[in-house]
């Protein structure tokens, strides 16, 4: 009586063993599918979207804080301007480019559509316009590329994520004011540079 009893329990221990054996493979396939799954989706999100690497510097003239398009009246106004160079690292396509400027309470953007270029030993001047009797033209707002071209010549611009379409929606930078300039990879949305300095 005994022995049937002691096997009984040897049976059942036998035929347990491989019924866990079999559901910790499972739970082990099950989460190891699970990681290679998210690690290779989450590869194929990423291609394409890494912001580039670039050093750059900044500049900012408040020139007289006007800008004028009719000189008939003797005066050479000069809006303030901004300069960014770059140093060095990859090229910064104008179609996937926005640049941020920060001044007195007020956020101004500059995004790029067309298909040039900011590479190594380049720059470019961003024109800050202010005090105008006409809204400017795209190519107003960006001057030229050293050594050649427009960077952000078909740009588009806004103030508080609002078109500048009169005058006095368009911010002013005096002498004195601290600046804030942000260059953006949209493609990533990344800040690939942001410095602040005084005009």
């Amino acid at each position: 009586m005994i022995q049937k009893i002691i096997g009984q329990y040897k049976t059942e221990d036998r035929a347990v063993s491989p019924v866990i054996g079999v559901i910790l493979m499972v739970a082990i396939t099950v989460i190891l599918a699970a990681v290679i799954a998210s690690m290779t989706l989450g590869l194929g999100n990423s291609v394409g979207s890494t912001a580039p690497s670039v050093q750059m510097d900044a500049n900012v003239d408040a020139g007289d804080g006007v800008y004028d398009d009719d000189d008939s009246d003797g005066t050479d106004d000069q809006s303030a301007t901004i300069t960014l160079e770059h140093k060095g690292g990859e090229s910064l396509d104008s179609d996937r480019t926005e640049v941020v400027v920060e001044a007195n309470g007020e956020r101004w953007v500059l995004t790029g559509d067309g298909s040039s270029q900011l590479s190594v030993g380049d720059s470019s001047t961003l024109m800050m316009v202010s005090k105008l009797d006409t809204v400017p033209t795209p190519s107003e707002y960006s001057t030229e590329l050293s050594p050649g071209g427009s960077w952000l010549g078909s740009a588009s611009a806004s103030v508080d994520a609002n078109p500048i379409d009169s005058p006095s929606d368009v911010p002013e930078i005096a002498s004195g004011d601290t600046v804030l300039i942000k260059v953006i990879d949209t493609g990533s949305d990344q800040i690939v540079y942001e410095t602040e300095i005084d005009a």
